[in-house]
Parts: C-alpha cells; sequence; structure tokens
C-alpha cells in the first residue's frame, strides 16, 4: 500500500511538470508519465536480479573474528 500511495503522490507532483515542460496536454502527460513507472518497474526488477545474482548473500552466518569470555 505504501509504494502504491508513494507512486500515486509521484505521478500527482510529475504530471503537471511534464505537461508545462515539454507543452503536452495533461493526458498526454499522464500516459507518458505511466510509460515512465512501466519502465521503472521493469528496470528495478531486471536490476534486482541481476544485482542477486553478482552479489549473492552469503548461505553461512557471520562467523565472528574472536569472542570475549
Amino acid at each position: 500500500m505504501h509504494a502504491v500511495l508513494f507512486e500515486l503522490g509521484l505521478i500527482l507532483v510529475t504530471v503537471p511538470v511534464l505537461a508545462l515542460s515539454l507543452n503536452l496536454s495533461f493526458i498526454e502527460a499522464l500516459i507518458a508519465d505511466i510509460g515512465f513507472v512501466i519502465y521503472a518497474l521493469f528496470y528495478s526488477a531486471v536490476f534486482n536480479l541481476v544485482y542477486d545474482r553478482v552479489f549473492p548473500i552469503n548461505a553461512t552466518p557471520f562467523q565472528p573474528i574472536c569472542t570475549v569470555n
């Protein structure tokens, strides 16, 4: 729910900025912004998959170097 509300808030902020800076109608800016959101969704999914393959989490738990008695 938090991520959905964050994205909706981001769209509310970026649609007017896109519309004014690129001389688009608000519908065109909304469509462009939805395209950006979909692109970011797939980019982040692929990035996380690749990152997890390149830098896997060690299967063994952390072993302390020394112990204090």
